[in-house]
């Protein structure tokens, strides 16, 4: 599994490969997935953050789980704000997919308040944050099961499983193609199976 084959609240969304279950057994001697835990990504989903639950599942060598000292949701949050964002900008090495070391992801900074105002800013940000995040991730989600049905369309039309003579196809704006493309090409992100990197805070 890889940060986009989770909710941010550790829900699966998508289903990864498998793999063999002497790897799944190698990844728990290693480290237990806990609930509170965090997983962000260091390949290609650079500084995507989700948070992890205990549940049966095998982590992708591109992502780190974090074992938070201090309160979880914040820590999540934190890794959302602008000045961490940008020590993980400055820090990716700039390959095709993009790459954050686990050294780097180490020397990120935070600001850590006391615990009683993490806790203030954790109610407060998580009422305001919140539904728009899983607003966008529903989106993100819908998008790609669009993506998906277009795909296997395409694939039935040149096989031949769909009949489309006398099909009028409606014409498209240039503007929107242009943004069809560019989205498209954002959106490519490989996913390799893996033992995880395992990381502290």
């Amino acid at each position: 599994m890889g940060v986009g084959d989770l909710d941010i609240d550790g829900t699966v969304i998508r289903d990864g490969h498998r793999v063999a279950e002497e790897v799944f057994l190698e990844q728990n001697r290693r480290f237990q997935i806990e609930n509170g835990d965090l997983a962000i990504g260091r390949v290609a989903s650079v500084g995507k953050v989700v948070q992890l639950r205990k549940q049966k599942i095998c982590l992708s060598g591109r992502l780190a789980v974090l074992k938070p000292q201090i309160d979880s949701m914040f820590l999540f949050y934190s890794l959302s704000a602008p000045y961490v964002v940008g020590q993980i900008s400055v820090g990716t090495d700039l390959t095709t997919l993009g790459v954050l070391g686990l050294n780097k992801l180490k020397r990120i900074n935070i600001l850590v308040p006391p615990e009683k105002e993490q806790e203030a800013i954790v109610k407060y940000v998580g009422t305001v944050v919140e539904p728009i995040e899983k607003a966008v991730l529903r989106a993100e989600r819908e998008i790609e099961l669009m993506r998906e049905y277009r795909t296997r369309l395409i694939s039935d039309m040149v096989t031949g499983q769909v009949d489309v003579r006398g099909v009028q196809v409606p014409e498209i704006a240039e503007e929107a193609l242009s943004a069809l493309d560019e989205d498209t090409a954002e959106s490519d992100d490989v996913i390799d199976d893996g033992v995880e990197m395992k990381t502290g805070t």
